[in-house]
């Protein structure tokens, strides 16, 4: 993406093509992080889609990622997915591009590339922190909580939200 077709992004509001983000995503929040990048990978059109990092999701200004401690690169980020649980074999092909604003401000994009390889989806229950056991618990095995990603879930853009079928 260059400089032009980001201006271009930034005149549109959120769709199923592209949302914006503040910042990358913190340790507390790779779940979300799963649920954008399999959502844009789900919808039904069949046109590449972007997470666009460093700019308000409210005013489309352009913050910038240039001192964001979890920046991410594109290595980072396959690594990442090779390690989900995806179902099948097909680890959804992303691209992580710098554009420098006109106002002197980097934006990440991640470009989700378009495939015919869906629905992508976990194959078992995930989570950030991992699994975590307690002997208080009424039976012993894995606490989870309500931002866990469960098998066979699967996640869809419509319109500026992600959903779950």
């Amino acid at each position: 993406m260059n400089v032009e077709e980001l201006y271009m992004w930034l005149q549109k509001p959120e769709d199923d093509h592209h949302d914006f983000k503040a910042q990358w995503y913190d340790d507390n929040h790779k779940e979300e992080f799963v649920k954008d990048i399999f959502s844009f990978v789900n919808v039904t059109h069949h046109d590449d889609c972007f997470l666009i990092i460093g700019v308000d999701d409210k005013t489309h200004d352009v913050i910038g990622v240039e001192d964001d401690k979890y920046r991410r690169n594109q290595q980072n980020i396959i690594d990442f997915l090779h390690m989900l649980p995806i179902s099948g074999e097909y680890i959804p092909r992303v691209q992580v591009e710098t554009v420098q604003y006109f106002n002197g401000h980097d934006v990440d994009v991640i470009r989700i590339f378009n495939t015919n390889n869906v629905p992508v989806f976990l194959n078992e229950r995930w989570n950030a922190r991992g699994k975590k056991t307690t002997e208080n618990s009424v039976e012993m095995g894995y606490i989870y909580t309500r931002q866990d990603i469960h098998p066979e879930q699967i996640f869809l853009r419509e319109g500026d939200v992600n959903t779950v079928d």
